[in-house]
């Protein structure tokens, strides 16, 4: 009996896993979306592949990448970290090197992983292995080495490993991943601070064992501590758009004064293999595009995600591969100043520019026109974009957003319905159900009028009945 019970159990969970909405970590291949239940629904090409560049060309030294895992786009051209060649890869538009550095101040660069300019044109590098950030002029004459800052702050800091690094225009200091946490550098090599701090959630099992236990057990026991970042950039305004580890904290947007503006949420998608495991999304570099349209890269599956402002995914592409339009191991994404989208794929060491389809500059005009409160403007735009694909859930329900800010109700929630909107859809319908007792008000009263007379009508009728029944029945018990 025992054994049918675990055989029936063993059935039973595998139902359930199977028939789970969550997605199995396979190729992905086209563009999609999602829906509330983690399902793909698959949407017109958002972007095109317009060139691929693996052949750097440099006389007496090598063509080729080498594990690259930076790369910064500006006004003059591309700058890529080439780590495992340890130099720092300077080109023009097209991709033609102009310039390779290899070492500063008389030492060879040690695995540089992080490259980015000043608005003057200065580059700044990551050289990780030496622990130091290196200043270069736009012409490639070594300036100065930034190295771990002396405070008496930094005392659990024993070595400075900068990962990324890019300069701040607002405030004129240098921003390093540092650890977990972003490390700021003014140009004196003083520490400024930290910024940006993912917050620990809760434990309640955690309080409860620091609240009893002896100093000597906790001494003993791992301190809990918050997750890192993995990569960042800024943007023109000093803010600072990152990604890291923490579940609820996957893509922040970290403003002047520290504080993350950017919506919580479990950015990315649910994902398992074929044993059931698990997989956890992990973004690998962040890049925002001149509309606020924020991309970002998956590790695991190769694949970029597009969300917008206020975290409501745009769309989603790419996936493992060696072909045109997929990757391998993407390690770096930038967008040039023709908002051109540009990856780099450390493993088969190419960089891929692409280019927005028709669909997809209507959307990211669109969202930008919303967020601009140009709403009359969006909604054309938003109906180009459902013409193009009804099943597009974020065009619906921006329209209804917008037929709700305008009164039209009806067709709101229409809209909600189709793109699965659910607590807008409930919300447009609680505005028709007041409008309609509104506009039919005497009839809602006589109608409750009458329901309350029936239902006293129907009470006196039981409590009738029940008394004759009763007295039948002492009747027929002879009285007793």
């Amino acid at each position: 009996m025992k054994k049918l019970i675990t055989v029936f159990a063993a059935m039973l969970i595998s139902t359930v896993v199977l028939s789970s909405p969550a997605q199995a970590l396979t190729n992905v291949s086209g563009s999609y979306v999602l829906d509330e239940d983690g399902k793909h629904i698959t949407i017109p090409v958002l972007f095109e592949a317009k060139q691929v560049i693996s052949d750097f060309k440099v006389e007496g030294s090598y063509n080729g990448l080498n594990d690259p895992k930076d790369l910064y786009a500006d006004k003059n051209g591309y700058y890529i970290a080439d780590t495992g060649n340890n130099r720092i890869l300077v080109t023009d538009k097209s991709f033609k090197v102009v310039r390779e550095l290899t070492e500063a101040d008389g030492i060879s660069f040690s695995s540089p992983t992080g490259v980015s300019t000043d608005s003057l044109g200065d580059i700044y590098i990551a050289d990780t292995g030496n622990s130091r950030v290196v200043h270069f002029s736009n012409e490639g004459e070594y300036i100065e080495s930034f190295v771990k800052p002396e405070s008496d702050l930094l005392y659990d800091v024993e070595v400075f490993s900068p990962a990324k690094v890019e300069f701040d225009p607002i405030s004129n200091l240098l921003y390093v991943i540092q650890g977990k946490q972003f490390m700021t550098i003014d140009a004196a090599n003083k520490f400024k601070g930290y910024i940006g701090d993912n917050r620990l959630s809760f434990d309640l099992w955690d309080y409860i064992f620091r609240k009893f236990a002896t100093e000597k057990q906790k001494m003993q026991t791992q301190k809990r501590e918050p997750e890192s970042y993995t990569n960042f950039c800024m943007s023109g305004d000093g803010k600072l758009y990152a990604v890291g580890l923490a579940p609820s904290q996957r893509i922040s947007i970290i403003n002047t004064v520290g504080n993350n503006i950017y919506p919580s949420g479990d950015y990315g998608e649910t994902l398992y293999e074929s044993d059931g495991t698990k997989v956890t999304p992990i973004f690998s570099d962040i890049a925002v595009n001149s509309k606020g349209i924020i991309f970002v890269a998956e590790e695991k599956t190769s694949c970029i995600y597009q969300y917008d402002q206020n975290g409501n995914l745009v769309g989603v592409f790419g996936g493992k591969g060696s072909g045109s339009s997929s990757f391998n191991v993407i390690s770096s994404i930038a967008v040039n100043d023709k908002d051109e989208f540009i990856t780099l794929d450390s493993a088969l060491g190419r960089i891929q520019v692409f280019t927005a389809t028709e669909f997809t500059n209507n959307v990211h005009e669109a969202l930008l026109l919303n967020n601009d409160g140009k709403y009359s403007q969006s909604y054309e735009l938003w109906q180009k974009v459902k013409e193009q694909a009804s099943n597009y859930t974020l065009a619906r329900n921006m329209i209804g957003k917008i037929e709700y800010k305008n009164g039209n109700y009806s067709d709101a929630k229409k809209e909600f319905y189709q793109g699965d909107d659910k607590s807008n859809y409930s919300k447009a319908f609680s505005k028709l159900r007041y409008a309609f007792f509104r506009d039919h008000f005497e009839l809602v009263a006589v109608a409750v009028l009458i329901f309350v007379v029936l239902v006293i009508v129907l009470i006196k009728f039981l409590q009738k009945y029940l008394r004759r029944l009763r007295a039948e029945l002492w009747k027929e018990g002879g009285g007793r």
